[in-house]
């Protein structure tokens, strides 16, 4: 057995020995611990016998293909990536609603009191800075009354 084929074995035997401990109990995530296990479970199995590949072509059905394991071993490869992405993107998504909450909660605490009593129903927030004489001209163009709202 060669070198490399042992260092296989020992990361596949690490590997799914790691993906048991970091998964198990309150960290239990079955995305995570199905792809860190199948990686190492797959690594494992080629370094224990690498004819194992073999079969690959058949199952996509290119063994009359000259390159049908290395056409079967980039298909699985695209797939695996396409899975991390869509694993990525869900993760993106549930953080991006966790920050915004917090910003909504922390926006919140911090208004004033009585902030809901000077609640209008049309508001016009003007962002300026340094901008004193074109807001004096600006103030004017705006209508006292939009859509039968009054000031």
């Amino acid at each position: 057995m060669s070198y490399l084929r042992l260092v296989g074995l020992i990361i596949g035997l690490v590997g799914i020995y790691l993906a048991l401990v970091k998964y198990r109990g309150i960290n239990w995530n079955k995305g995570q611990f199905f792809i860190s296990f199948s990686l190492a479970a797959s690594i494992l199995a080629v370094s224990a016998n690498p004819n194992i590949i073999n079969a690959l072509p058949f199952v996509f059905n290119l063994q009359d293909n000259e390159r049908g394991r290395l056409l079967a071993l980039m298909l699985i490869a695209i797939l695996s990536l396409f899975y991390g992405l869509i694993n990525y993107r869900d993760k993106h998504i549930i953080l991006n609603r966790q920050f915004d909450q917090a910003i909504r909660k922390i926006s919140q605490s911090s208004l004033p009191k009585n902030f809901k009593d000077k609640v209008y129903p049309i508001m016009v927030l003007i962002p300026a800075y340094n901008e004193a004489d074109n807001l004096k001209i600006l103030l004017k163009r705006i209508p006292s009354q939009i859509d039968g709202i009054k000031e």
